[in-house]
């Protein structure tokens, strides 16, 4: 549960600030279509690891 209310540009900064340089994170996000959040489909077999989350304003929480 996040403590104070946080947008989507704060989140996504601190994404990458912390993995933005890692050669094997790639961070997710796509609006509509193909690959809106990480699917484990996409990354099985290889080192790569997907990351994105949603806010979710109703809860006052994000999931990751």
């Amino acid at each position: 549960m996040l403590v104070k209310p946080v947008q989507e540009p704060d989140v996504w900064r601190a994404i990458r600030s912390m993995y933005g340089n890692e050669p094997f994170i790639r961070i997710v996000k796509d609006r509509a279509g193909f690959q809106r959040y990480p699917d484990v489909k996409y990354v099985i077999g290889s080192n790569l690891v997907d990351i994105g989350f949603e806010i979710d304003n109703r809860l006052g929480s994000s999931s990751y």
